[in-house]
């Protein structure tokens, strides 16, 4: 499992939402500068962000994002995967397996098993006490 820079810096926009946000928008502008990425490419990490009801927006000049609900509400395991489209797969774990009788399948689905278990075990109001 290797998470992308779409996961990394998507992770790091809701770190700053969170931190920073609270009743607050924080803007695309803020965001860029803070994590040390284009406003394009956070837009469109944030879209994703948004499309999922993890973040929410506003236009105008007070606008930005701030999050759809609490941090302590809201797991790191639900930011990669919507950003990641999906977490660690395999043709073992996700059904398209055409093996018989796969030597891999249960080794496979446990650790599947167990990654996802503790990404969504952590939250975002996790991070923000670290």
């Amino acid at each position: 499992m290797k998470i992308s820079s779409k996961g990394r810096y998507g992770l790091q926009a809701m770190y700053y939402v969170a931190k920073l946000g609270g009743e607050n928008y924080v803007t695309i502008n803020q965001l860029s500068r803070l994590i040390g990425t284009s406003e394009d490419y956070l837009e469109k990490l944030m879209a994703k962000l948004k499309r999922a009801d993890l973040v929410v927006s506003t236009r105008g000049n007070n606008g930005g994002y701030k999050l759809s609900r609490p941090a302590v509400n809201i797991t790191i395991g639900q930011i990669l995967r919507c950003l990641e489209n999906g977490i660690f797969t395999s043709k073992c774990v996700d059904g398209t397996c055409t093996a018989a009788n796969c030597p891999h399948k249960d080794i496979f689905t446990l650790i599947y098993t167990k990654i996802n278990g503790v990404l969504d075990d952590m939250t975002l109001n996790d991070m923000l006490k670290e």
